[in-house]
C-alpha cells in the first residue's frame, strides 16, 4: 500500500490494545474498530449488579515504561488513576494473611475498571467508526492484501489491514492457516481464570484491600472493590480470582463444584463466608493470563495486511497491551 493513500484498517477488539492503535492510526488511515460486547474495556471489565460494582477482569495496571507513564500523566493529575492497592497482603494456610509492601507502580480506576479505555476512546479517537455487539465469523481474502470481513450480522465491510487485538487463541482462530506468522501466534500460552462476585449487606471489617494467593490454589486474588477509589458502595463487594493453573486444571469442571471450593477455600484464608453474600456470581475467563507470551511486541504479515497485538505478545498486564498496540502502530504506519 503506498503512502498517501487513505488505508481502511480493521481493529478487532475494544480493550487497551484495539483503542491505542484506534488512537495511533486513525490519522493516516480510515481507522474501524470491531467489538463484540456492548462497550470498550476489554478484560479491563466492570459489572453492575445494583446496588454492587465489581472490577471482574483486571483488578489494578502498572506503569512502568515511561512511553505509558506519559501517555498516563494527564490523567495521575485528574485522579482518574490513583496508587492501589494501599494495604495488600499475601494470604497464608496457616496464619493470618501477611503484610505485603505497597507497590508504587500500581494503580486502579476511579469509579470503573474500563473507565480509562473510555476515556481514551471519548478523548482521542474522534475519527474512529466503532460497531459494538459486533462479533468477526471470517475474513475472506479478496486480493493478496485486500480482505472482506463478515459479522455475525450478516454484514460484510472491506479492509486494507486486519489488525486482531483478542487472545492468542481466538486470533489463532480467526486468521487464515497461511498467515506468516501462525507458528509464533500458535507458541503463546493462555490461562484460564474463574472469578467470583460476591456482594454483602454490610462492611466486612478488613484491614486490607487486597490478598494474592497462589497459582495452584482455588484463590489466586482477592480485591475489595469498596475500597478502590470512587465506587461510591456502601458494602463489602470481593473480586475474588481463581489461580490461573487451578482454573485451568478445573475449567470444564461443573461450576457448582467451582464455586464450592472458591468459596471453601476463601474461608480457610481470610475467615469471609461467603454463604453470607446476598450477591453471587461466577464468571469464566476463558483466556485470562500469558503464561508463555509470543516474545515479540507483535505479529506482522506484512504482505498479507494481517497483524496481531495484545498483551500476550509481552507477557501480560495492561501495560504490555499498550506497549504492543504502540509498536505496531508505528509499523504500520510506515508502511501505510
Amino acid at each position: 500500500m503506498s503512502k498517501g493513500n487513505m488505508s481502511k484498517i480493521a481493529i478487532i477488539g475494544g480493550g487497551i490494545t484495539g483503542v491505542t492503535l484506534a488512537m495511533l492510526l486513525q490519522d493516516h488511515a480510515k481507522v474501524t474498530l470491531l467489538e463484540k460486547s456492548r462497550g470498550l474495556g476489554g478484560r479491563m471489565a466492570h459489572r453492575r449488579a445494583e446496588p454492587f460494582a465489581f472490577d471482574h477482569g483486571a483488578a489494578y495496571l502498572t506503569i512502568r515504561d515511561n512511553d505509558f507513564a506519559d501517555r498516563l500523566a494527564p490523567y495521575q493529575a485528574s485522579g482518574l488513576l490513583r496508587p492501589w492497592p494501599l494495604n495488600p497482603v499475601i494470604f497464608s494456610a496457616h496464619d493470618q494473611p501477611v503484610k505485603r509492601d505497597q507497590r508504587r507502580d500500581s494503580y486502579a480506576l476511579a469509579g470503573s475498571a474500563n473507565a480509562l479505555v473510555k476515556a481514551l476512546a471519548a478523548e482521542h479517537c474522534k475519527k474512529v467508526d466503532f460497531h459494538f455487539e459486533t462479533t468477526v465469523k471470517a475474513l475472506l481474502s479478496e486480493t493478496d492484501s485486500s480482505w472482506n470481513i463478515t459479522t455475525d450480522h450478516g454484514h460484510s465491510m472491506h479492509a486494507d489491514w486486519i489488525i486482531s487485538t483478542v487472545p492468542a487463541p481466538q486470533t489463532a482462530v480467526l486468521m487464515p492457516d497461511e498467515v506468516s506468522f501462525a507458528e509464533d501466534l500458535g507458541r503463546a500460552k493462555m490461562q484460564a481464570c474463574f472469578t467470583m462476585m460476591l456482594g454483602f449487606d454490610h462492611i466486612i471489617p478488613m484491614d486490607w484491600d487486597a490478598g494474592w494467593g497462589t497459582s495452584d490454589d482455588p484463590i489466586g486474588f482477592v480485591a475489595d472493590n469498596r475500597q478502590k477509589p470512587d465506587r461510591g458502595l456502601n458494602q463489602t463487594a470481593l473480586t475474588v480470582h481463581a489461580g490461573n493453573a487451578w482454573s485451568d486444571q478445573h475449567f470444564d469442571q461443573d461450576l457448582d463444584k467451582v464455586q464450592q471450593q472458591m468459596k471453601r477455600r476463601l474461608l480457610e484464608l481470610t475467615g469471609i463466608d461467603a454463604a453470607k453474600a446476598s450477591h453471587l456470581a461466577l464468571h469464566r475467563w476463558r483466556y485470562a493470563n500469558a503464561i508463555l507470551p509470543a516474545g515479540q511486541a507483535f505479529l506482522l504479515d506484512q504482505e498479507k495486511g494481517l497483524a496481531a497485538a495484545g498483551d500476550w505478545c509481552l507477557g501480560g498486564r495492561i501495560e504490555n497491551g499498550y506497549l504492543s498496540a504502540s509498536a505496531l502502530a508505528r509499523k504500520i504506519t510506515d508502511l501505510i
